[in-house]
């Protein structure tokens, strides 16, 4: 099955840094001297501006002094994925990653829905029950760019499970954004949820210019239900976008249509598709 969108290498989110001003670092919980060398506006600074050696000599210092500094793992691999120094990249991916994993709070799992939460649950003193904040000015909501490597890190293996942790660390402010609809319809699929998926794909629909390959994902998908009569309608719309799909079709690699590929219906359908590309041609 063809994946939404074509991320390659986890190296690339880093880029987003450069685009996108949300991506900023207001952490309450850094040093003192962290936020006083390198605050949110000096390193945005630093990164427009292209001051890379800068932004990693301030990085590392703050590292040196806290070693459990999320921001300074995360800034560190934002510039060493902008040098594309895939050692350096790797190395803070990972140390990011336990780190994250050894502060955050998990509610749920992947197929009843996770909450992944940086901030620790606290008591509300009236009602005495748990509760968890959910503010896009916590510090969880800082390094969705590095989430969105560490999924598709996990999604070059087909590991959905770790990929869907990663997806729901970033689930909010972006829950209409097209990397995470197209991150989670893609990995639904995978884990056979495929009306979740669906789900996914239509929200991805309404926001993507990339909507031919959403419409034939939703075809495998009723294909893998055995739907023919569903299955052809999407595919029929997804050629009507890119009549290129039908190549994929036809060699099915992924084997994504060949629980309806020996129906009478989906045999009729793929023969009116081959007069119609031998006719075009």
């Amino acid at each position: 099955m063809r994946f939404v969108i074509k991320y390659g290498s986890f190296l690339f989110i880093g880029l987003l840094i450069m685009e996108n001003s949300l991506f900023t670092i207001t952490s309450k919980n850094e040093s003192t001297n962290f936020e006083t060398e390198l605050n949110s506006s000096i390193a945005n600074i630093l990164l427009e501006t292209k001051k890379y050696d800068e932004l990693e000599r301030l990085s590392k210092k703050a590292l040196n002094k806290d070693k459990n500094s999320l921001s300074a793992n995360y800034y560190l691999f934002i510039v060493n994925s902008i040098k594309k120094n895939e050692n350096n990249t790797k190395k803070y991916l990972d140390d990011f990653e336990k780190l994250f994993k050894s502060k955050a709070t998990v509610l749920g799992t992947p197929e009843t829905g996770l909450m992944i939460l940086l901030d620790k649950p606290e008591t509300d003193v009236v009602s005495g029950k748990t509760v968890y904040l959910d503010s896009g000015n916590t510090e969880q909501f800082n390094y969705i760019p590095i989430y969105y490597s560490l999924a598709s890190r996990y999604l070059e293996t087909k590991d959905c499970r770790n990929a869907l942790y990663w997806l729901n660390a970033a689930k909010y402010p972006t829950n209409n954004d097209e990397y995470y609809l197209g991150f989670q319809a893609f990995c639904n699929y995978q884990m056979k949820r495929y009306e979740v998926s669906r789900n996914y794909y239509k929200l991805f629909l309404e926001i993507s210019e990339n909507k031919a390959v959403a419409m034939y994902s939703i075809a495998a998908s009723y294909a893998k239900e055995k739907n023919v009569e569903q299955t052809i309608k999407w595919l029929k719309d997804a050629f009507k976008k890119d009549k290129s799909l039908y190549n994929e079709l036809i060699t099915d690699k992924d084997n994504d249509f060949s629980d309806v590929r020996n129906t009478d219906e989906f045999k009729k359908y793929l023969y009116e598709l081959e007069v119609e590309n031998n006719s075009i041609k």
